[in-house]
């Protein structure tokens, strides 16, 4: 057994661990004292052996949500600014108060705090999270923008000899800089929303806030490059574009924001073959009706009659309207010829005698 007990808990001097006590939130007599030392609140369970090991047993419930805390508490406390420090001291305050209600005897409510306590130091956390978020992304916005006026400045260009690349070279650290614009917007309406995923790894979120910006840059610089270069248009109101500094700005903007715009359309580019003009020469006949039908060319039928008279377009249309029943019935070349012409043979023909 220790020999610190629970009237040796005092503020000012040493508990069992040799930690200074700082505050104390609840002592009774010879069954407990709850304090909070330089590192974590502490708990000194009753003098009497059997009754502490019963007060142990009962908190046993309590030591994942106790534990999961005080370990959020310990990282915070590192940060030696005022702010933070007052926020470990606000929530040590009430990890203090709900461990009394807990070794008073009350348990659910001990329980109930406790989770109130995590969440609220969750999200609290989240929240210093998304603000640090947003300003490692302001600042590599900054600087991408100050970058990019040295880089695309005509001083730069003439005193390492850049060639100008048809007057695209600013063009494009212009759209770089507007890019950088458009992913700090982006990143700002997904923080208002709630939808930028927060890590507790600080790095991983600096990393994260710098890596978007960089990519709505790159992709605003690729996507100007394309539409410069001519390579794709889109028009507004029968106006291209590119050709004014507006619409670039608009095109750069639109990839910053979207991020990967430009990547999702390069993976998107393919070579598609033009199909070939049918040739003017056309064969006569029936092959010329198929195609006028369907958009393809067949096999011309041969006719036993020689040369199969041309089918203009309003032929065709004719033979669109009519549906013959006793089309795949056997007629005289003659007649089925001329009635795919739109002419209406005649029952008698001088020529030849009706059979």
């Amino acid at each position: 057994m220790s020999d610190f007990r629970v009237q040796d808990a005092e503020v000012g001097k040493p508990d069992f661990a040799g930690q200074t006590v700082l505050e104390i939130y609840g002592k009774v007599s010879t069954r407990f004292a709850v304090y909070r030392n330089a590192k974590q609140v502490m708990i000194q369970f009753a003098d009497d052996d059997g009754e502490g090991v019963n007060q142990r047993s009962s908190l046993t419930p309590l030591a994942s949500l106790r534990s999961e805390i005080s370990a959020i508490l310990a990282d915070l406390a590192l940060d030696p600014s005022s702010y933070q420090q007052a926020k470990v001291s606000k929530y040590t305050d009430q990890l203090g108060r709900a461990l009394v209600v807990a070794m008073q005897g009350d348990l659910p409510r001990a329980t109930s705090d406790l989770e109130k306590i995590l969440v609220n130091l969750t999200e609290d956390r989240a929240s210093d999270t998304r603000t640090w978020y947003l300003l490692w992304a302001a600042m590599a916005t900054f600087a991408t923008i100050i970058l990019a006026w040295i880089i695309g400045s005509s001083w730069f260009v003439n005193a390492f000899g850049i060639p100008k690349i048809g007057g695209g070279w600013p063009k494009y650290w212009n759209a770089a800089a507007v890019g950088a614009l458009g992913a700090l917007f982006s990143i700002a309406l997904q923080l208002r929303a709630r939808e930028v995923r927060v890590d507790t790894q600080p790095w991983d979120n600096i990393s994260d806030a710098v890596l978007r910006v960089f990519v709505g840059a790159t992709s605003a610089t690729l996507l100007t490059a394309l539409f410069l270069g001519q390579f794709v248009e889109v028009s507004l109101s029968n106006t291209a574009v590119r050709t004014s500094s507006e619409g670039l700005f608009i095109i750069a903007f639109a990839a910053g924001f979207t991020e990967r715009l430009a990547a999702d359309f390069l993976s998107s580019i393919g070579l598609a073959g033009k199909r070939a003009t049918p040739p003017t020469t056309a064969p006569a006949g029936k092959a010329q009706n198929e195609r006028d039908m369907t958009g393809s060319t067949s096999a011309p039928r041969a006719s036993s009659h020689g040369s199969t008279p041309s089918i203009s377009s309003g032929n065709a249309a004719t033979l669109k309207a009519a549906a013959d029943p006793a089309e795949d019935e056997e007629h005289a070349p003659d007649d089925d010829e001329l009635e795919y012409d739109g002419v209406v043979a005649s029952s008698a023909s001088p020529d030849r005698p009706v059979g």
